[in-house]
């Protein structure tokens, strides 16, 4: 009988261990990415205007002007958006001087967003 009580108790000790072994493995998982939410519409007010005055307005308002562009205002922004300036610049792209000057690329959802304004018609919303 003390053989059999040894011999359970073991066993109990043994599956335990085991338990514990297997209950507490390292499981890697992907790192949470922030997506862009691009499932309202892109508003002037709420995903344009708040960039341009953060990012452009400093050098392109109408007291300034640099490089002749005022982007103070829905209207002088619209012309921008219009002619495709706003848009190839903030992008990068080749033949448009990239803004912001001397700073970062902006973030591509706010490319994005930006773009998605102007195919929208560049609404004052």
């Amino acid at each position: 009988m003390k053989q059999f009580k040894l011999f359970t108790t073991a066993s109990v000790y043994t599956l335990t261990f085991i338990a514990c072994l297997t209950a507490c493995t390292y499981r890697k998982t992907d790192p949470v990415v922030p997506t862009c939410d691009v499932s309202f519409p892109s508003t002037f007010s709420q995903k344009v205007a708040p960039v341009i005055q953060t990012n452009c307005a400093g050098c392109h308002n109408n007291a300034n002007r640099s490089g002749n562009i005022s982007l103070e205002g829905y209207d002088n922004i619209k012309l921008a958006a219009a002619s495709g300036k706003l848009l190839g610049t903030i992008n990068h792209a080749p033949g448009f001087a990239p803004m912001p000057q001397g700073g970062n690329k902006l973030d591509p959802c706010i490319i994005l967003n930006i773009k998605r304004w102007i195919d929208d018609g560049s609404l004052n919303n």
